[in-house]
């Protein structure tokens, strides 16, 4: 993207001059008429010849006219040459000055950042313009009116986030090259396209900033900032990106903001569909929320549910406003296991409908599949740690070893330690180890694999544990929060400890289920002995609950796409008396159903992400992938983030449910529209100011730019005084013929 022309220099006449090093050279040519001439002095020989004394009488009578004549060509000539280097080096002057308003022509680097996310698609029905963004291209090309061609610099930006070629947050776009054709930046302008991305304001004024740093640009240098002045855009996620790079972009440029929004624009949206639950079973009816907001005036709408083609009961004259509480649809029976799709729509539609229709896809599981491990081998029918779990999961169960328990939402199996190696654990949602002393190396890169790409991981101590191979071989490869330090026992005789548990408190979401209930147990529970953790100060971990002298006891890590629960203190009775208590079922259904995922959400993406199919999903050949129009989309085979081979598209661009057929079954994956671009309420010149650091701004209303160029622009004097020098040729070409030389 550079420029064609010279380098800037760093002397002192860069200031005046973008070119500075042609104005140095034009000093030097200017002495070549003035050699040429003091040459020709000495070109003859003085020789006393008689006969040529006449003659010399004659020419002293001319000797004034001649030196004159000399002097005006030699002036002329030295003149010419100065002017056509300096002209070179495009002297500039302020528009303000008698000579850059005479002479000079506007020139400087002028970059538009355009908002073209999905916001700017809301029909405000100007005369001119159909949408925000259609308003932002007129604005754009009355910018462009003001410029002059081979002169200014231009260079479009645009707003919209994209996906990477591997699956992170991209970039938003330079269109096209920075360019003096203002009529192909035009033409770009009329091209840049109206997506459904989030805005990415940061990302974009990066981009600004590096082409100001750029070699061989202008030192006058305009940003234009076109947006709908959103919360979203100038408040969110990005903000701290627009604190950082507002002031290095008021030190390379002049601020102007064109504020393409409307003080009164409002809009209803879905900006949440989900299970309350992390999974949707067969076993028992599932609760559907839907978040639905109002954006600006307060409203009403309905809003219509449906499971794959089939209707649900539906809710009409919800009161919305901007902290509307979620709309739950109760009990809805899923029938068959399989990927399924859910869809919630709000009406009336408004000025941005896109955002009216929100897409749920899930794979719905007959039951959960529980894979717990136990370490003890002595503890007969009812005294192993395993068949406490056993007895939580499935109660009233009479037998151990596995569930088949119709009514149960979970089915599990209990193995040794020793039976680990070599099982598919891509057949579990949940791994349970409880009291189990080791794990060898292989067996711990195994359950590295099955959290990473997705699975639970639960985590009972007992006294088999040995600390030493836990943090040799589990903390070391992510799967322990911390490092374990030692096992705690209550002296005999002393007092026990407890749970550091309050109901009316702030708690942990897996504990919200005991919020209020003041007979749960969870307070009076004791524990006689437990291991210590020791948690890293700057650890993402979560404590869901702690000890009351603080050591945690139960605690949340997030592992890539899975999640690993470590319990300090056993899963039977011989540490705690938790298990005679009324919270101890419900307190294992939590952790596991507020940890186990079904392992769809790879089939809900937002706008801009691409679709990466992980290597657990069945194929029967090449998979295909189809738009909501029905049409084929590429997939190519390639590495995931987890390292795996995976296939996995494009950046996925158009909301809508689209399809993936694998062969042996069909996987709706549902496109969304993002959520913070649904809120249009519109940000003051000062918050705006604010947000990009308190820096100097210019702000403009959204019509496009009147009249001529501001006052401080610079002008550009260079063809001016190529003209000049052009004339100078011609006029020394005459007098050289008049003066016969």
């Amino acid at each position: 993207m550079t420029l064609p022309m010279p380098p800037s220099s760093t002397l002192p006449l860069a200031s005046i001059f973008l070119a500075p090093a042609f104005a140095w050279a034009a000093v030097a040519l200017v002495a070549i008429p003035i050699i040429i001439h003091l040459l020709n002095r000495r070109r003859y020989r003085v020789v006393r010849w008689a006969a040529m004394e006449y003659l010399l009488e004659a020419m002293r009578q001319n000797r004034r006219r001649l030196k004159f004549q000399d002097l005006i060509l030699l002036l002329l000539r030295s003149s010419a040459i100065a002017l056509a280097g300096l002209a070179l080096a495009r002297p500039v002057a302020c528009s303000d000055s008698a000579a850059g308003r005479i002479f000079g022509q506007s020139s400087g680097l002028h970059v538009i950042v355009i908002d073209n996310s999905g916001s700017m698609g809301y029909l405000a029905d100007r005369p001119t313009a159909h949408t925000h963004l259609d308003q932002a291209r007129l604005v754009a090309k009355g910018i462009l009116s003001r410029l002059h061609s081979g002169q200014d610099a231009v260079a479009i930006i645009t707003t919209a986030a994209r996906s990477a070629d591997d699956g992170t947050p991209g970039r938003p776009a330079v269109v096209g090259s920075i360019t003096y054709d203002l009529a192909a930046a035009a033409a770009v302008i009329d091209q840049v396209p109206q997506t459904f991305a989030a805005t990415d304001l940061p990302g974009a004024l990066q981009q600004a900033l590096e082409l100001a740093r750029q070699g061989n640009t202008p030192q006058q240098r305009t940003l234009h900032v076109l947006t709908d002045s959103t919360r979203s855009a100038w408040q969110g996620a990005g903000s701290e990106g627009l604190q950082q790079v507002g002031p290095q972009l008021a030190g390379l440029y002049r601020i102007v903001h064109y504020n393409l929004g409307l003080a009164r624009q409002s809009n209803l949206a879905i900006t949440d569909l989900r299970i309350n639950g992390n999974f949707a079973s067969t076993a028992i009816p599932a609760d559907f929320a839907a978040t639905v907001r109002a954006y600006g005036d307060s409203a009403s709408g309905a809003l219509q549910w449906q499971l794959g083609d089939a209707a649900l009961p539906g809710q009409a004259n919800i009161p919305l406003s901007v902290d509307t509480a979620p709309q739950v649809l109760p009990q809805v029976v899923l029938g068959a296991p399989g990927p399924r799709r859910l869809t919630a729509t709000l009406s009336p539609e408004d000025r941005l409908s896109v955002d009216n229709v929100r897409y749920r896809a899930m794979d719905v599981v007959g039951r959960l599949n529980v894979l717990i491990v136990e370490g003890d081998h002595d503890g007969g029918a009812m005294g192993s740690s395993a068949s406490f779990l056993e007895t939580a999961l499935s109660p009233g169960k009479p037998t151990r070893g596995s569930s088949e328990n119709s009514a149960s939402p979970v089915a599990f199996q209990a193995i040794n330690e020793a039976e680990l190696s070599g099982r598919a654990l891509a057949d579990f949602q949940a791994v349970i180890l409880t009291n189990v002393a080791r794990v060898t190396a292989n067996q711990a890169d195994q359950l590295a694999r099955f959290v990473r790409d997705g699975g639970s991981l639960i985590l009972f101590m007992g006294d088999n544990v040995s600390s030493e191979a836990y943090n040799r071989d589990l903390t070391s490869r992510g799967l322990l929060p911390g490092p374990l330090v030692r096992k705690v026992q209550t002296p005999e005789g002393a007092e026990p400890q407890h749970f550091a548990f309050k109901p009316s408190g702030v708690l942990h979401p897996l504990l919200s289920v005991f919020r209020g209930e003041e007979k749960s147990g969870l307070a009076t529970a004791r524990i006689f002995a437990y291991w210590q953790m020791e948690l890293p100060v700057a650890t993402q971990a979560q404590r869901v609950l702690d000890f009351a002298n603080g050591d945690p006891a139960i605690v949340l890590q997030t592992v890539e796409a899975g999640q690993v629960v470590f319990v300090a203190t056993s899963a039977d009775s011989r540490w705690t008396t938790l298990p005679a208590k009324p919270a101890y079922v419900a307190l294992v259904h939590e952790i596991l159903a507020g940890t186990v995922s079904a392992g769809d959400e790879w089939m809900n993406l937002t706008v801009g992400q691409r679709l990466s199919v992980p290597p657990r999903v069945p194929l029967s050949g090449n998979p295909r992938l189809l738009d909501p129009s029905g049409n084929p989309l590429m997939l190519d085979l390639g590495t995931s983030a987890g390292g795996h081979m995976a296939y996995r598209s494009a950046s996925l661009d158009r909301p809508g449910v689209y399809r993936l057929e694998t062969g042996s079954a069909v996987y709706p994956i549902a496109l969304n529209f993002p959520a913070a671009e649904s809120d249009l309420r519109t940000l003051d010149g000062a918050s705006l100011r604010h947000a990009l650091g308190d820096v100097a701004m210019q702000f403009e209303q959204d019509q496009p730019p009147s009249g001529e160029s501001d006052a401080s622009e610079s002008r550009d004097l260079g063809w001016s005084l190529l003209a000049m020098a052009a004339g100078l040729l011609v006029v020394e070409c005459f007098l050289a013929m008049w003066f016969r030389r």
